[in-house]
């Protein structure tokens, strides 16, 4: 089964308007078990699906010409938000740890320079998920 939930992260990752499309449409009964967990796989460093997102939101900063999950995807932060939106029905949740020990917040908080995954240009989506768990950071 887990074939299913790597296809779910190669369309966020390849196809980010199909997967809203995918989000806003009846044929979707996979996403309940891609939220509760199951996006966690080898290709997403066992991210929860909360975790994918971010990752893939905005401008990538590195110039490394290596191939890793997210290195050709650049997701438009408001597009970013409203897949969001959609997610949030299937109530993720934002404590879930990746294969680092880091939930959301900490991923958010930690932007490092430095790092494979840094990005820019992914503020607008930062804040609005921080505005929506506001109670909760």
């Amino acid at each position: 089964m887990e074939n299913i939930y790597y296809y779910y992260n190669t369309i966020l990752e390849n196809s980010p308007d199909n997967f809203k499309k995918l989000l806003e449409g009846k044929y979707n009964s996979g996403i309940q078990a891609w939220v509760n967990g199951d996006s966690k796989t080898h290709q997403t460093w066992y991210s929860p699906c909360l975790i994918v997102l971010y990752l893939l939101t905005g401008k990538l900063v590195n110039k490394k010409k290596q191939k890793f999950f997210g290195s050709n995807t650049e997701i438009d932060q408001h597009l970013a938000c409203e897949i969001f939106d959609l997610l949030i029905k299937y109530n993720p949740n934002p404590h879930d740890k990746d294969h680092f020990n880091e939930n959301l917040f900490d991923n958010m908080k930690n932007k490092n320079k430095d790092t494979l995954t840094y990005r820019t240009n992914n503020e607008i989506f930062i804040e609005h998920v921080k505005k929506h768990y506001e109670n909760l950071i």
